[in-house]
């Protein structure tokens, strides 16, 4: 019988390769799995907060739809203020005021008891408005772009102003 001089096993040489490869793979995994995570954190943000856009159109409604608003008790030399806006109409009264880090929509009764609170923008925004005419207000809204995104706190800060007119009062007629 003759013997056989076969070695078995790995050499050094592919025991190092399949390692290289191993590692390789390893880095692709978690280079993935933090962009998973950075993904996920976006859109968890995204969705506790609705869309700026939501919010302009939601704020253009009711001061569009408004007889009237509550002028501001104080105001600068400019005319901007931060105190809340009041709006009312025939449908009741809406009031957007700047509670702690948020912009809330509050809606009154009758009895002017608070029936809803929805917060709109959170993360810090700055509101603030003035009358600029009879029945036409400027409202000017800052927010972050990108709350809570690593590097982003303070930063990329956005504004936006609106000018608009009211249309709801009789004897006004629409655009």
């Amino acid at each position: 019988m003759r013997r056989g001089n076969s070695r078995r096993g790995f050499s050094l040489v592919e025991l190092l390769v399949a390692l290289a490869i191993l590692l390789i793979g390893l880095a692709l995994a978690a280079e993935i799995g933090m962009r998973a995570r950075a993904i996920l954190a976006r859109s968890v943000r995204d969705a506790l907060r609705p869309p700026i856009a939501a919010v302009l159109a939601r704020l253009r409604t009711d001061v569009q739809g408004a007889d009237r608003f509550t002028p501001p008790g104080f105001a600068v030399p400019s005319g901007w203020t931060e105190e809340p806006l009041v709006l009312q109409s025939a449908r009741g009264t809406v009031i957007y005021r700047k509670e702690s880090r948020s912009l809330d929509r509050v809606v009154l009764d009758d009895a002017g008891r608070e029936t809803a609170i929805l917060p709109l923008v959170r993360d810090g925004a700055a509101w603030r408005w003035r009358p600029v005419d009879v029945g036409l207000v400027e409202i000017s809204i800052a927010y972050l772009a990108e709350p809570g995104a690593p590097g982003a706190v303070g930063k990329a800060v956005r504004r936006e102003t609106l000018r608009l007119a009211l249309r709801g009062a009789p004897g006004r007629w629409g655009w």
